[in-house]
């Protein structure tokens, strides 16, 4: 299953956004410059991509029983998010409440200064 977040959170640590113990969370991201996946773990010092979910990331979520995600904080801005790409696969998720088209004219990159759609 791949847990989409489409709100911005008031509280971003999982356990908080889940409001779920730690031990109830199992949860990994895709960490594309070291070529693995990393894992949330709440007996060890958490790795930055999975430590705090972020609006736009894609992650892997299993649970033993449904789950309510009760949206506490605030929209994505119309104008969406940014998100640093990595060389090699990166693991991206729509940040909005509703579905989007995913063309190229809708998707847009920026290196520098300048920024384009995918389509140009």
């Amino acid at each position: 299953m791949v847990g989409v977040f489409s709100f911005k959170p008031s509280r971003m640590a999982p356990n908080e956004v889940l409001e779920l113990t730690p031990e109830a969370i199992k949860l990994a991201r895709w960490k594309p410059e070291e070529n693995r996946y990393v894992f949330y773990n709440p007996e060890a010092e958490q790795d930055p991509e999975v430590a705090w979910l972020i609006p736009g990331k894609g992650y892997w979520a299993l649970f033993e029983h449904p789950v309510s995600i009760v949206p506490q904080g605030g929209l994505i801005p119309e104008e969406g998010v940014a998100l640093p790409l990595k060389p090699g696969w990166n693991q991206i998720a729509n940040p909005f409440p509703k579905p989007i088209e995913w063309t190229l004219s809708n998707l847009y990159v920026g290196k520098d200064e300048e920024v384009k759609s995918l389509e140009e």
